[in-house]
């Protein structure tokens, strides 16, 4: 199998910990070829037989996300409970213990709009340093939730951020987008990593406007028949259901003015504080 798991963790600092050591062992093992055979593979095929032809679909959109799930966790554990992680080459692991970074590593997606077309690049900082994406032997343990490996460093990101967003970058400096797809680009992924991500435009504007806000409770029938009070917040013109899991929103607008991007983040506490007064008036509504 492709990108395996390349890193081992003593875990003698955990041995006075047994739930802790069998949670370990349990995760080292669930990523083990017997078990991803166990898992993934029909009845009556052999280990050896599977792994060799494991079908391209089930191996990225399945075994790969099981392992990147059970890696990371792996690493987390690590992390809290300040376990070594070492990186096998086949040297005296004492040589090769990795540094594994306490927050999350920070991407800025950087986008420059020019005449000729628009370019792309990727800057990612750790604890305001900037990580040399290029440096040789650098390479991504796990794609989703991600883990990066940079010399002894090892680094883990934001939810929701795919190591596929690093791979570019580890050979080349800059995505170059042509003038003549450039518009598909900024309706489609730049407004997507607006919404999600931390975005240095040039070239463009990023704006978040700041908007009033309210909030609405209406009366609706749900699947049942019965009557509910259904909570919606108002930012500006814009209308959201309160159980909604979206954090931001964002339009775009091109005209004589360029290209612009209104964000709109929603303001959690002040909507968590709004159902606090809910629920101390006992109104009985209703988060779909």
């Amino acid at each position: 199998m492709q990108n395996r798991i390349d890193t081992r963790i003593p875990v003698e600092e955990g041995a006075g910990n047994p739930k802790l050591m069998d949670e370990i062992i349990a995760l080292t093992q669930s990523c083990g070829d017997a078990e991803i055979h166990r898992q993934f593979s029909r009845k009556g095929l052999s280990v050896k037989d599977f792994l060799r032809n494991i079908p391209e679909e089930l191996l990225m959109q399945h075994i790969r996300p099981f392992i990147d799930r059970q890696g990371d966790r792996l690493l987390k554990l690590a992390l809290q409970q300040n376990i070594p992680v070492y990186l096998y080459e086949g040297s005296p692991l004492t040589e090769n213990r990795l540094i594994i970074g306490i927050t999350p590593a920070e991407p800025w997606f950087c986008f420059k709009k020019t005449e000729n077309g628009t370019n792309y690049l990727l800057e990612i900082y750790q604890d305001n340093t900037k990580i040399n994406l290029h440096r040789p032997g650098n390479s991504i343990i796990f794609n989703d939730p991600c883990w990066f490996r940079s010399g002894r460093s090892l680094h883990y990101f934001p939810d929701g951020f795919n190591g596929k967003k690093i791979r570019p970058f580890l050979t080349k400096e800059v995505v170059a987008i042509p003038a003549s797809a450039e518009r598909k680009y900024f309706e489609t992924f730049i407004l997507k990593t607006i919404k999600t991500g931390q975005v240095k435009a040039v070239g463009f504007t990023v704006q978040e406007p700041l908007l009033g806000k309210k909030v609405e409770l209406s009366i609706e029938i749900d699947w049942q028949g019965r009557a509910i009070l259904v909570v919606y917040f108002w930012y500006g013109e814009k209308r959201i259901m309160a159980g909604k899991s979206q954090k931001s929103f964002v339009d775009m607008k091109m005209g004589a003015e360029g290209i612009i991007f209104n964000r709109i983040n929603r303001d959690n506490a002040w909507e968590s504080h709004v159902f606090s007064k809910f629920n101390k008036l006992l109104i009985p509504f209703k988060q779909v």
